[in-house]
């Protein structure tokens, strides 16, 4: 064995696992029976396929009890675990990101061609305005140019002598002056007939705040919502088995592990997601009704499931 593959095994707790199953000379049934386990999962713990566990949870409780059965120290076989955890996480972290710049830079890149585009467009209809406005201008030149031509002889009117234009613009004063006057007289009766409509308005809005506000305040004391039960849930465990129930804000109502002979009774006004380590091991009873949970089962075992 090579000095890297010595130094990996000691790294690396799945190896050690094995190491310390074959040297008790257990199968991976067996261990797997013992733990109340599938085989794939004990196959997956040494290794070291995490990513088909859903939860960190789930995943150190399955490892503490496989250290305990081959007797190996639990707290140092964990911090082991959550180094290794740790690198898988910041790996995928740093995927993420990678694949987030790459993105952004094609959007970038998407955005530009968009922006050339619209800007090319933009310069060809100024071009087509710009052209129109200067055929149109041409065409009233040319207009204006001919209309002059075909009247030369046109005959001027003689201006009008100074006299009647001053009898002209004493008529115009007085009728302005006098549609003034009239004019006045309408606004001020237009504003006392204004003045009082609102007035009786406002009475009248008053009155309908004064008795409608108890009306409302009844209709808001009948509105208050009351939380009703909605049914009860009861879950029987015959062997050991890690346990999870949250509400539909996804707050945690519990978390155990189950042994046998345990049970569990919840009266729920809500929805709730029930999450079973090993769901061969748990009979789910909604109200007083066996509740089929076969289709929620995953290949390790697990069983997620919604309860409405």
């Amino acid at each position: 064995m090579s000095e890297q593959e010595e130094v990996q095994e000691i790294t690396h707790p799945g190896p050690i696992l094995r190491a310390a199953r074959d040297e008790l000379r257990l199968s991976i049934d067996e261990v797997a029976s013992q733990l109340h386990l599938r085989p794939s999962v004990v196959a997956m713990i040494e290794s070291e396929n995490y990513h088909d566990f859903s939860s960190d949870v789930f995943l150190k409780g399955y490892f503490r009890s496989y250290c305990r059965l081959v007797g190996l120290h639990e707290e140092r076989m964990v911090e082991l675990l959550e180094r290794q955890l740790t690198v898988i996480v910041e790996e995928k972290r740093q995927l993420d990101k990678q694949q987030a710049d790459e993105k952004l830079k094609a959007k970038r890149i998407h955005l530009m061609k968009l922006t050339g585009v619209a800007g090319s467009i933009v310069v060809v209809c100024a071009l087509l305005v710009w052209t129109l406005i200067g055929s149109e201008k041409e065409h009233e030149l040319e207009q204006r140019s001919d209309s002059s031509s075909e009247s030369p002889g046109a005959v001027v009117e003689a201006p009008a002598a100074p006299e009647e234009v001053a009898e002209e613009n004493d008529s115009v004063e007085l009728v302005l002056v006098d549609e003034k006057q009239s004019a006045a007289e309408t606004l001020g009766e237009t504003s006392a007939v204004t003045d009082v409509a609102i007035q009786s308005s406002n009475l009248d809005a008053d009155d309908q705040s004064s008795e409608s506000q108890p009306v409302d305040e009844v209709s808001a004391l009948s509105n208050q919502d009351q939380p009703q039960v909605r049914g009860t849930i009861s879950i029987t465990f015959t062997g050991d088995c890690w346990f999870e129930i949250y509400d539909d804000q996804d707050n945690s109502i519990s978390a155990d592990l189950m042994r046998d002979g345990r049970k569990f009774d919840y009266e729920f006004s809500t929805a709730l997601r029930v999450v079973l380590g090993d769901a061969s091991v748990a009979q789910v009873f909604v109200n007083d009704v066996q509740y089929d949970i076969s289709s929620y089962v995953s290949t390790t075992g697990r069983a997620e499931f919604t309860v409405e």
